[in-house]
């Protein structure tokens, strides 16, 4: 089975740390003959309880800051109506369920409802009812962002805190039905199902806000950015160069031979390492479209998700190392993380070289335009927030074929994550009458599945000294190959689910052809499709570049720093 626990543990939330499932303990106890059914379940049920009592005491100290607010704050006192037992038309039978749970969805269906009495529809009607005094609509907008900064933290927080914690005791309780008894474990799903957190998924405050949101702020969606940023103007010069940095990038390609180029991976696009405006700043859509353009295969990026659900490309949790000077800074929202701002609210915070956080649809637009083999390979973080990216960014490429065929491979740290994605990406595109890839060719079986699914490939680090639990470890210098060879294996397969492949750490050994660790490479390559990547201190050159491709890696990352091909 996937490492849950490794999950679980980069999933928790800051200040939580204490009061999660004790997984790796029950895990073990659930496995173990010793422990019968009624040991496991007083054990299950302390965890439960412990858990539940906890989420009580922050949806409590939610709930009170939300109320306390409804006095002066017109969208608090509407939300107030909204939460469950408090929600006068819910109580009386009309269930939001009605309306497919969107706020304002009504208004979209053209559903005439008269009653306007009832909370479902107050603030829709509040605000219609005022559309033409700007003064109580910005009351009401003032109120909505109010509770956005003070608010809706507190309670995204309480919800992941919830869904994993239940996760864990669904899985738990799933082990008691296989090794100590199903009637037993079917009366702990009950317990689960019955229980305030579990109930309380219903309720979802994030999607409250920004139903709300998207009728108060009538934002036009930023159109797609052919632009590269002014950085092909022949007067920016690459320094000790007489050439612009897109001239040199496209010479520099042209030098290197075509079996080295077809493995290379723009790491973050073209970019530069001190995020000074010599070159394109990473992750942003200039970076990809040089990169492209000169003639690479592969860019490599990171994503991550805004608060409404839109998929951008940025490494940091936030803007401000990337954010324009008079933007950044400890005071401002650009040190907010990206997940607490909408996609409209990230577009508030140019970036140094005036451009913004793309979205990964308009990258993934850019490589379709660029040429036949342009290409993605896309980094998902780990922990929950990184699930959530795994999940929009399966939608996204199942329902366009076009995209799809874009994304060369998916790597991450977190294992728990890139399984999962495995299981959701083939079950998505099998009940997915409409899909297709390329010439309206339906996908019917696992065997096309895996064929145009793309490469899932899991991040590995050599020692140094750190002890993040998600992030394994292969040491190159001390465990045999023998050792390393079972530990990637137990890595690659766990229960219905295999991995393509690794992405390895570079190690000097990789490099020397005659050394143990490139002879071993070398055989791997013809059971995993594999990667190396590279710290910043780490040798960036085309000539590690072509030892490497010479052991059949097939992703090469690279910053292509000045050096990089002493013949250029």
């Amino acid at each position: 089975m996937v490492n849950f626990g490794e999950h679980l543990a980069a999933s928790r939330v800051e200040g939580f740390e204490k009061h999660y499932v004790e997984w790796d303990q029950l895990r073990e106890a659930a496995h173990d003959p010793k422990i019968n059914r009624q040991i496991f379940f007083s054990l299950w049920k302390f965890e439960f309880e412990k858990v539940q009592a906890f989420y009580n005491l922050i949806s409590r100290e939610a709930f009170n800051k939300l109320v306390h607010l409804r006095s002066t704050n017109p969208f608090a006192n509407y939300l107030c109506d909204e939460l469950p037992g408090l929600s006068k038309s819910f109580n009386r039978g009309y269930s939001m369920d009605m309306f497919k749970g969107g706020l304002f969805e009504a208004e979209e269906k053209n559903t005439n409802l008269n009653n306007r009495n009832g909370s479902m529809l107050s603030l829709y009607a509040w605000h219609e009812e005022n559309d033409n005094n700007k003064h109580s609509t910005q009351v009401l907008l003032d109120g909505l962002l109010e509770v956005k900064s003070s608010i809706l933290p507190l309670f995204q927080k309480r919800r992941n805190y919830c869904l994993i914690n239940i996760e864990a005791l669904r899985k738990l309780a799933k082990k008691c039905g296989k090794y100590k008894d199903m009637d037993l474990s079917q009366h702990m799903m009950c317990e689960l199902t019955m229980s305030p957190m579990a109930s309380s998924l219903l309720f979802n405050f994030t999607a409250k806000i920004l139903a709300a949101y998207k009728t108060l702020v009538k934002a036009d969606e930023r159109p797609i950015s052919d632009s590269l940023d002014g950085f092909s103007n022949k007067h920016t010069r690459h320094k000790s160069l007489s050439l612009s940095p897109y001239e040199w990038i496209c010479e520099l390609v042209e030098t290197i031979p075509p079996a080295i180029k077809k493995s290379l991976v723009s790491h973050r696009g073209f970019h530069c390492l001190d995020d000074c405006l010599d070159r394109p700043l990473e992750n942003t859509l200039a970076a990809y479209e040089q990169a492209w353009s000169a003639g690479m295969k592969y860019c490599e990026c990171d994503i991550t998700l805004t608060l409404d659900n839109k998929l951008v490309l940025c490494h940091d949790y936030d803007l401000n190392r990337l954010a324009r000077n008079d933007v950044k800074g400890e005071n401002t929202q650009a040190v907010r993380p990206i997940i607490e701002l909408t996609y409209d609210e990230l577009l508030a915070f140019p970036l140094k070289n005036g451009t913004y956080a793309p979205l990964l649809s308009d990258v993934l637009q850019s490589a379709r335009r660029a040429h036949g083999e342009a290409q993605l390979v896309i980094e998902i973080k780990p922990g929950a927030d990184g699930s959530s990216v795994a999940a929009h960014l399966c939608y996204l490429i199942c329902m366009d074929s076009e995209l799809l065929k874009r994304v060369a491979a998916i790597m991450s740290f977190d294992l728990y994550i890139l399984h999962n994605f495995v299981k959701f990406f083939d079950a998505t595109m099998e009940m997915t009458a409409a899909a297709r890839v390329g010439g309206g060719v339906s996908i019917t079986g696992p065997p096309d599945i895996q064929k145009y699914r793309p490469k899932m490939l899991f991040l590995l680090k050599n020692p140094d000294g750190s002890d993040v639990e998600h992030e394994k470890v292969i040491d190159w210098d001390n465990q045999s190959k023998q050792e390393i060879r079972q530990q990637i294996t137990e890595y690659a397969k766990q229960g219905s689910t295999t991995l393509d492949g690794f992405y390895f750490q570079y190690h000097t050994s990789m490099s020397d052809e005659n050394s143990s660790t490139a002879h071993f490479l070398k055989d791997l390559v013809h059971e995993y499709v594999l990667g190396v990547w590279q710290d910043r201190d780490d040798p960036d050159s085309v000539d590690v570049a072509t030892q490497l491709s010479a052991l059949g890696i097939s992703f090469i990352n690279t910053d292509l720093p000045m050096n990089f091909n002493a013949a250029s």
